[in-house]
């Protein structure tokens, strides 16, 4: 294949930044914040995407001035190949941890709702496969996917316009009721909601248009910002504040209640939606972790795909249910969150304060 095709476009960067981080966590999401938030939750999720719009514009810095080589290669040259490697690698197990906990969430979401016949280890075979074999196809073939997944995900937002007429405005009143630290105390829980905008650094240097790459980082985040607000904002118009915080998945409650004309059940299509949103999810967070290995190993990333589908396999399974998870999460999200905020801002400053001319041989990335 010539090089040139396998460059994506600034439109499909924008597709795969959605798709990565719009999934199926958005049908608990409403529960997380609104524990805190209560009906001001919504306000919440508007202010915790402070956190991917800072990574976006914290890497244009980056990608500015190295256009051509990335957050892997970079890390290399100013912090020596050994202590690059290794916070390569902590960046690397980040993305194969979210891979592992979307594995284990789809497989309980899915039993719970509608598949509960299919074993365990079945449901989570099959994710951990398709996504090793996405992933092996590559960049454009993820980009290609996540394409059709971002109208999915338009199609969810009119649809859940129907709620409106059998809910009551008063379940999200009082604005700003529950007072401005509580707030702000949801906005953080909101803000790891938003992980995995760090791929930008990984995959930029294969989009054709440079001069547009920042301004699609920047139009996916304000999307990602809008639908995950008006996840939480639906869900409590839709529910109330008590209710949502006695549903594991209020979202997904929500998606039930719709009714439009010719389609008699929305839930198995809200079904359908979500297997495809947890596969295209799985496969780029598996994409970025072989990406990362390959970086610091230099073993083929075919090879590295098979390797690691024994992790996306077994871990799922050690899991359990939705309760542990969700406790892993948010045990691990704060300190994931910290080291990306650490790790970004760093290598940023030093683009800044190190003159290019004065730095040994940066390796470029080859399509």
């Amino acid at each position: 294949m010539n090089k040139t095709n396998k460059l994506i476009t600034a439109t499909e960067l924008f597709f795969i930044l959605v798709g990565c981080i719009v999934g199926i966590g958005v049908t608990s999401l409403p529960a997380d914040i609104v524990s805190i938030s209560k009906q001001d939750g919504w306000i919440s999720t508007i202010i915790g995407g402070m956190y991917p719009l800072y990574i976006v514009l914290i890497s244009g810095i980056i990608i500015k001035k190295y256009p051509d080589s990335n957050i892997l290669n970079l890390s290399k040259v100013f912090f020596g190949k050994i202590i690059g490697n290794f916070l390569n690698l902590l960046f690397m197990l980040q993305f194969l941890f979210y891979a592992v906990l979307v594995t284990s969430g789809a497989s309980n979401l899915l039993r719970a709702y509608s598949m509960y016949f299919i074993p365990h280890f079945k449901m989570v075979m099959l994710f951990a496969t398709i996504a090793c074999y996405a992933s092996i196809k590559g960049l454009k073939v993820l980009a290609r996917f996540t394409t059709i997944t971002f109208f999915l995900i338009c199609l969810i937002v009119v649809a859940s316009t129907v709620t409106f007429k059998s809910s009551s405005i008063l379940n999200v009143k009082p604005f700003f009721g529950v007072g401005v630290s509580k707030i702000l105390e949801g906005s953080v829980k909101s803000a790891f909601a938003y992980a995995n905008m760090e791929l930008l650094l990984i995959i930029y240097p294969y989009v054709k248009q440079k001069k547009d790459i920042l301004k699609a980082a920047l139009v996916s985040t304000f999307v990602i910002i809008f639908f995950h607000t008006w996840v939480v904002f639906t869900s409590t118009y839709f529910s109330g504040p008590d209710l949502i915080t006695k549903q594991i998945w209020p979202f997904s409650f929500v998606a039930e209640s719709f009714k439009i004309p010719v389609i008699n059940n929305f839930r198995y299509i809200n079904i359908i939606i979500l297997v495809i949103m947890a596969y295209k999810t799985i496969s780029i967070q598996f994409y970025a972790s072989t990406k990362i290995l390959n970086n610091i190993t230099k073993i083929k990333r075919k090879t590295i795909c098979f390797l690691l589908v024994p992790i996306i396999f077994i871990f799922p399974m050690l899991i359990g249910n939705e309760v542990i998870r969700k406790e892993i999460l948010s045990k691990s999200m704060p300190w994931i969150t910290l080291f990306n905020i650490a790790y970004v801002t760093i290598i940023a400053l030093l683009t800044l304060l190190i003159d290019k001319s004065k730095l040994n041989h940066i390796e470029k990335i080859n399509p």
